[in-house]
């Protein structure tokens, strides 16, 4: 029997995500020395906070109705909180982690890009397991994370 998760456990992830992916952003803003690179970062990490206040105010929708909350929320909270560190921030291989490190305008935009993919890859995973009626949001989700692969790939060209 598949698990499912709710629409509201969903939008956590999605929180968390946007949420350390604007620290990621800012970091990568911090360290570049060019002035248009730091602009496109620091303007994807506005766009990463847009997104979680986004994904915070759907939430608080979808909390106002109980239906649509797992039976013991706050138990499962910390761990959906788990399962996005582990999958994406925990770990030397992991991209955020990578980054830190990166000194190659090349490899600052393939960690980027990257982060971008995996966390697409992981709304594409959830897609499937929440119910048919939610899953148009979490479309809407992964489009907006295609729109932040093209932006950096756009701009990767130029160096």
């Amino acid at each position: 029997m598949p698990t499912f998760f709710s629409l509201a456990e969903v939008l956590e992830m999605a929180i968390t995500l946007e949420k350390k992916g604007r620290v990621y952003y800012e970091n990568i803003a911090s360290r570049t020395k060019d002035s248009e690179m730091r602009e496109l970062f620091l303007f994807l990490a506005r766009e990463e906070m847009r997104h979680e206040e986004r994904f915070k105010a759907l939430a608080e929708k979808v909390k106002a109705s109980p239906e649509s909350l797992p039976a013991k929320w706050e138990e499962v909270r910390p761990y959906l909180q788990v399962i996005t560190d582990s999958r994406f921030f925990a770990g030397e291989d992991k991209v955020i982690r990578k980054q830190e490190s990166a000194e190659a305008v090349s490899e600052i935009f393939e960690y980027a890009i990257r982060f971008e993919k995996d966390t697409i890859l992981f709304y594409q995973e959830i897609r499937g397991l929440v119910s048919v009626s939610d899953q148009k949001v979490v479309e809407e989700i992964i489009e907006e994370e295609k729109s932040h692969i093209r932006r950096l790939a756009d701009f990767s060209l130029k160096y």
